[in-house]
């Protein structure tokens, strides 16, 4: 197996709670340990949605709802911190791009190669993780 080459967390801005988090959701999303489920399914374990951030264990979460599961905090709180200033008044915060500038519609697969361009990059590309 070839060793992964992510950048610190330091470098991508973000604590190392919130690195070791994505690396496992990265790896759930990977071995297809999470499923896409649609955003109207209340009851859906490992459940994974792009559009949702999750209201509760056993519902549908998007990467960040996952990452606030692992690290044991609220899903909703979590993933508005990262939301973008779209007045573009002041520059996004580290994990808002990964959060919030994400294309509709989004597969699992396309979640995990823009979560894993995040963590080699300090960018989640998802202009080239989705299909036009």
């Amino acid at each position: 197996m070839l060793m992964q080459n992510f950048k610190s967390a330091t470098d991508l801005g973000i604590s190392d709670q919130e690195q070791a988090s994505l690396i496992k959701v990265l790896g759930m999303l990977e071995r297809a340990e999470l499923r896409y489920a649609s955003g109207t399914e209340t009851e859906c374990e490992n459940g994974f949605n792009i559009g949702t951030q999750g209201k509760g264990c056993g519902t549908p979460a998007c990467i960040g709802g996952w990452v606030a599961r692992i690290m044991g905090i609220g899903e909703m709180e979590y993933v508005d911190s990262y939301m973008p200033d779209f007045s573009q008044r002041k520059p996004d915060k580290a994990l808002s791009g990964l959060y919030w500038r994400y294309p509709k519609d989004v597969g699992v697969e396309e979640a995990a190669t823009a979560l894993r361009s995040f963590l080699t990059t300090g960018d989640a590309r998802w202009d080239l993780a989705v299909s036009p």
